[in-house]
């Protein structure tokens, strides 16, 4: 081969180039960006809009529906998933994997910017969704008992901002303060002032207005017309004129103060009152620079506040550290463990170094042509460089052991080094091609699964075509400086030799039993679809983040105080768990949010299922207990699911609580949960317009009064030392508290004072507290939730009741009406695995110039998915789509043990009869398959143990690779001969 020629030629050239491999390797490896898993951007909007005060009835109406419908008309528009709630819609839009969301955001808020929404409707904000978690959260909290929000919001959070990667930073908890100006409504009464003239007085005393340039001499200046209140003094002193034209100031009818804001949210951290952060990166963060950069901000901070406590209460990068550590010394036993083969085999430590050698070079130029294709180092990419280990070492193996089997007395290393890679040369391209484009089709995914593994695939092609280039090129050149021997006195040496005698008579045997060979293979077939019959299919597999979520919702409208309060009891209940190492709390209005942290040595899985059987009985509060996935999902408990869909909503919600009170008697299930909330009561009050206009009002100007009494008033900002605060009038707490009060309130009219009551009446209605629709469908869905042992005979209950299910074209009900974004992913890793053993099967008919000899090394893939599966099976893994990669890759190795047996019996047969080639052939390929077969699998073994933090991700994939290789190695010696034999008699 001209490469191998030209490196034994030009060795200080190959020199030189193993140290630039190893200069811009290692260079390359200090510039990777790190995370857990490949970002992962979903084609997906959620339209936030807030209108205060709206029922969900009007939510739906006014604004829901006109933003849902934008999203029809779109291109790329899959579903639309909307919720309407009290004071909130949310609508989210999903979209094709292809669509250009860029371009897609910018059409998006055009339309939005045209619609004609409530004038009182906040302006809708678009969300892009991602799947990634917050990489840090930071508790706050001061030593002295001083106001941390201030320090927060003007510090802190300004400061992480400005961070480039920081994308999104919330906080949670705290009460700023305000100026209040509290009326005093007898005082009011008797001077005849009401709240708008005191809010018409405050804002005229807070003015300023440019007037424009004046001249003075020689000179212009810039003269504004300015009246600021500088402090509470000035506030207290504002005039107001009476309707009798007096004057009087404002602290005669109220005073004036610095309050704080009502909370809206509160925050605790094992327990005690906090301010907490939570901190999300940008799609092209660099996870481990930006959490530094923090880090580095809040040593800072540290040392100009000592008062303020600032600590880290997750980070991710300290997740991230450890699974990249833990994949790092899965890579470094890997490799131990081929060198170790190399020496069991070869006996010789020159010869092992040789094939290492290949090793380190492979995985320099290897991250080389990941830098270069800015991939970033997740578990995805290192675990693809775990998996090409064995890959590495293949070339590398047949080249030297030719190489050996070349020396003879009368030739030189040279000679030898030259001949041997000349002998195997063609089969070492072949094994090659046939490898990489396996790979291809992964490079060629879309949609989740291409975000997910098209770095793999590169990242294995790089090593492949490395270690080709290695091994016809270091492998010779080293061999020929070191000139090792192969000694007879290897640790195997004699295991093999009696192998090989062995197998010659058991070959020999076997291809004199050509229907039994057929009948093997056929059983081998029909075994494996049996097992995968038997298997569970996940679309991803869960990993342990040892992190446990827990959400809690309580009636809609319930005060935050109250929702403090009763969720104490559970609270306290986490914090006296001993396996819970540290917990945080957030409360938003009726939500309440809890993370537990799982103490080190115990599963999260276990304990999330006995907090789910303890909490599903808890009354008036609705639970979901998950387990934070590493790949910034959650799981939770087994469940079957019903949604339930229709035009009419008050038969889809009558249908709906039908079917979850009989859900609920199914045996085994722990609860039922429903997205129909329970209705909430609205108080109305209905004006007479008759009437406000016999006193000279309108409707407009009683709800204003109302809205003012109940809210207070805004009227500008006050500055003091540099920090603006909210001016707000507000009655007394308590004046207005209840309807015997609010209709007693006093209104001034043209005609004279009168009550609210004299114009008003108080109605109470039902109305919604959640409205959900699925493509204009309303949408109810139900799950059923048990345990892993009771979930078939639950599903079947659940799939029963879906098929009783009367026909009324009004109400259907279905298992998900709501399209997953994972749907067609397994349909998709599915047709890249046909793909890839299509293009296999190409290559080698190509190879062999024959459609025959293609076929019959393609037999080779189905002896390996006996192992493959049935290695599965008995793990107890799901079949994942990380697991079908795998058998994607197993479909490229295998066919190299066929590629390696059928080229050497093509050679042989020239020379003796055919059922002696094959024979010989087998018992000379024994060794370098057997070498193969034992590297790749050791180095799989790591990983097929799911050893360290993250490496569960990729176990699926080590164990189907370890099982298909077994099988497929032993069936290939064995059977191969066989169908060689049969496929020769045309």
């Amino acid at each position: 081969m001209w490469l191998t020629k030209i490196a034994m030629t030009r060795p200080v050239s190959v020199m030189l180039s193993v140290v630039m491999m190893f200069v811009f390797g290692l260079s390359s490896l200090t510039g990777f960006r790190m995370s857990y898993m490949p970002s992962l951007a979903l084609p997906m909007f959620i339209i936030s809009t807030v209108y205060a005060g709206a029922t969900a009835d009007v939510i739906e109406d006014e604004i829901t529906e006109p933003i849902a419908d934008i999203g029809k008309n779109m291109s790329g528009f899959l579903q639309s998933i909307t919720t309407s709630e009290e004071n909130v819609s949310f609508v989210r839009l999903d979209f094709d994997y292809s669509t250009d969301m860029n371009q897609c955001y910018i059409d998006l808020k055009a339309e939005i910017d045209r619609l004609d929404l409530p004038a009182d409707a906040e302006e809708p904000i678009i969300l892009e969704m991602s799947a990634d978690s917050p990489i840090m959260e930071i508790s706050v909290r001061s030593s002295t008992g001083e106001n941390e929000i201030s320090f927060v919001e003007d510090i802190l959070e300004p400061k992480i901002s400005t961070v480039l990667g920081v994308g999104d930073v919330t906080i949670f908890g705290g009460t700023s303060q305000y100026v209040e100006i509290l009326l005093n409504e007898p005082a009011m009464n008797q001077y005849g002032v009401s709240s708008f003239m005191v809010a018409n007085a405050v804002q005229n005393a807070n003015y300023t207005l440019p007037l424009g340039e004046i001249a003075q001499g020689n000179q212009s200046f810039q003269v504004l017309a300015s009246s600021v209140p500088t402090g509470l003094y000035d506030l207290m002193h504002v005039p107001i004129t009476l309707p009798n034209g007096s004057t009087i100031l404002l602290q005669d009818i109220a005073s004036v103060s610095f309050v704080p804001t009502d909370a809206e949210t509160i925050s605790r951290v094992n327990g005690i009152e906090n301010i907490g952060l939570s901190i999300e990166a940008t799609q092209d963060a660099n996870v481990p620079h930006v959490t530094g950069q923090i880090q580095n901000i809040l040593n800072e901070l540290r040392i100009a506040y000592p008062n303020v406590q600032m600590e880290v209460v997750s980070n991710t990068t300290d997740g991230i550290y450890e699974s990249l550590q833990s994949v790092g010394s899965t890579l470094v036993m890997g490799i131990g463990m081929c060198m170790f083969i190399l020496y069991m085999f070869l006996g010789d430590l020159k010869a092992s170094l040789i094939v290492g050698s290949s090793i380190p070079t492979s995985l320099l130029i290897t991250i080389i042509g990941m830098g270069m294709s800015n991939f970033d180092l997740n578990l995805i990419t290192t675990g693809a460089l775990v998996i090409s280990i064995g890959l590495m070492v293949d070339n590398a193996i047949v080249i030297l052991e030719s190489i050996f089997k070349s020396k003879t007395e009368d030739k030189s290393f040279y000679d030898a080094a030259i001949d041997g890679v000349k002998v195997v040369g063609g089969s070492v391209v072949a094994s090659t091609i046939t490898t990489v484009v396996v790979y291809v089709p992964l490079t060629m995914l879309s949609g989740l699964s291409g975000e997910l593994f098209t770095s793999l695939g590169f990242t294995i092609i790089f090593a492949l075509v490395a270690s080709f280039v290695v091994a016809v090129t270091i492998i010779p050149l080293v061999y020929f400086k070191l000139q090792p021997i192969e000694k007879n006195t290897a640790p195997l040496n004699k295991l093999m030799n009696f192998l090989e005698e062995a197998y010659e008579k058991i070959i020999r045997k076997i291809l004199k039993r050509k229907f039994l060979v057929v009948l093997i293979s056929i059983a081998s077939l029909v075994g494996a679809g049996y097992i995968v019959s038997m298997i569970s299919i996940e679309m991803m597999p869960s990993v342990d983040q040892g992190i446990m979520d827990i959400k809690v919702d309580f009636r809609a409208g319930t005060d935050i105080n109250f929702t403090n309060q009763a969720i104490s009891d559970i609270e306290q209940q986490i914090a006296n768990d001993l396996r819970i190492e540290d917990y945080s709390i957030t409360i938003e209005g009726n939500t309440v949010n809890l993370t537990a942290y799982i103490a080190e040595g115990y599963a999260t899985t276990p304990i999330t299922e006995e907090y789910d059987l303890i909490f599903h009985s808890v009354p008036n509060m609705d639970f979901s207990i998950t387990t934070r996935d590493i790949s910034g999902g959650s799981s939770d408990m087994p469940k079957a699911s019903i949604s339930v869909y229709g035009v009419d909503y008050d038969m889809v919600k009558s249908e709906a609580n039908r079917l979850q009170d009989a859900m609920y008697k199914i045996a085994g299930v722990s609860k039922v949960t429903s997205t129909l909330k329970t209705g909430g009561t609205q108080a109305k009050l209905d004006i007479d317009p008759i009437k406000a206009a016999f006193y000279g009002l309108q409707v407009s100007d009683i709800s204003q009064i109302v809205y003012s009494m109940n809210n207070g008033i805004d009227v500008g900002t006050l500055e003091v030392q540099g920090k603006e605060y909210d001016i707000t009038i507000n009655y007394p707490e308590g004046a207005y508290d209840d309807f015997n009060k609010l209709l007693s309130l006093a209104i001034e009219t043209p005609k004279g004072k009168i009550t609210l009551g004299d114009v008003a009446t108080i109605v109470f209605e039902d109305t919604e507290q959640s409205i959900q629709r699925v493509d204009g469908a309303y949408n109810i869905d139900l799950k059923a939730f048990t345990q892993e042992q009771y979930l078939p005979y639950v599903e079947a209950e659940v799939q029963k009741l879906r098929d009783n299910m009367p026909e009324n074209g009004i109400v259907e009900v279905t298992e998900q009406l709501v399209k997953d974004p994972l749907d067609g992913e397994m349909a998709t890793i599915g047709s890249a695995v046909l793909t890839a053993v299509f293009l296999v099967f190409v290559v080698m008919s190509m190879q062999f110039e024959s459609i025959r000899f293609a076929v019959m090394v393609m037999t080779s893939v189905a002896f390996s998915a006996i192992g493959a599966f049935g290695l599965l099976a008995a793990s107890g893994q799901d079949l994942t789509m990380v697991a079908l990669v795998g058998l994607l890759m197993l479909a490229g190795i295998v066919v190299n043990n066929g590629i390696l047996f059928v080229d050497t019996a093509n050679t042989l047969k020239q020379e003796m009869d055919l059922e002696e080639a094959l024979v010989k052939s087998g018992s000379m390929r024994m060794r370098p398959i057997l070498m193969t077969t034992a590297t790749t699998i050791l180095s799989m073994i790591p990983l097929a143990l799911g050893i360290g933090e993250g490496s569960q991700m990729l176990q699926g994939m080590g164990i189907i690779i370890i099982g298909g290789l077994l099988t497929s190695t032993v069936l290939v010696l064995l059977l191969m001969p066989t169908f060689y034999l049969i496929i020769s008699k045309k």
